[in-house]
């Protein structure tokens, strides 16, 4: 699916993205911040007081992030925050990345796995600091994803294939409804009462991306 891909390509570590890649050159793998946090947030059940200031750092990168957001920046504007403000919080994550790392902590603790991870991932990040595009880490993606793969799960009960493939098409379009910001509910009540007399040449009007909800008739 990738095949033809270039730009960017935000991952977490697996190792199949740098075998794929790995002589591609146009194509940047990007590391993802919040899968690299994600090690330390697992390690501060057990070293609360150890996790507590990268765990402070990452969280000010965020809120970094969030003032972009908030005031709506753009590419270049957030771009120009990062390497201001953003960098020297990287810079200090990746002094105290290898503080830990000459500690030599016991392999296999959580504190070992997660200082292990961002230390390999940390060089994939320098994207996120170069384009104002991108995003520091894919949880928009995950919360994309996370429906269809509940759906995957439910999909089960379907009965039989009949049954899993009209649910599919039901599921699709209340996705497609809820991507172009469309109330599901109200969108297949008002196809319903339009299908019986809409051309099969003008059905496509009726997906979501080209709906628009039928005016009452005027009295």
């Amino acid at each position: 699916m990738l095949k033809d891909f270039n730009g960017i390509l935000q991952t977490e570590g697996l190792g199949s993205y740098t075998a794929a890649f790995k002589n591609n050159d146009q194509v940047t793998v990007m590391s993802c911040l919040v899968h690299i946090r994600r090690g330390f947030k697992k390690a501060e059940k057990y070293d609360k007081n150890l996790v507590a200031p990268v765990l402070t750092l990452f969280n000010v990168i965020y809120r970094i992030e969030a003032y972009a957001d908030r005031n709506k920046f753009s590419p270049d504007q957030r771009l120009q925050l990062r390497q201001k403000y953003t960098i020297p919080f990287l810079d200090k994550i990746k002094s105290w990345l290898l503080e830990q790392k000459d500690q030599e902590h016991l392999p296999g603790t959580p504190i070992f796995k997660a200082v292990n991870y961002a230390v390999g991932q940390w060089p994939r990040l320098k994207a996120f600091t170069e384009n104002g595009y991108v995003a520091p880490d894919n949880n928009g993606v995950e919360r994309v994803i996370r429906p269809a793969t509940i759906f995957r799960k439910n999909s089960m009960f379907a009965g039989n294939e009949h049954g899993a493939e009209r649910v599919a098409l039901f599921y699709s379009l209340s996705e497609s409804c809820h991507l172009n910001d469309i109330d599901s509910f109200t969108y297949l009540c008002d196809v319903y009462d339009r299908l019986h007399d809409c051309p099969a040449n003008q059905l496509i009007s009726l997906l979501p991306h080209n709906w628009k909800k039928k005016e009452p008739k005027q009295r």
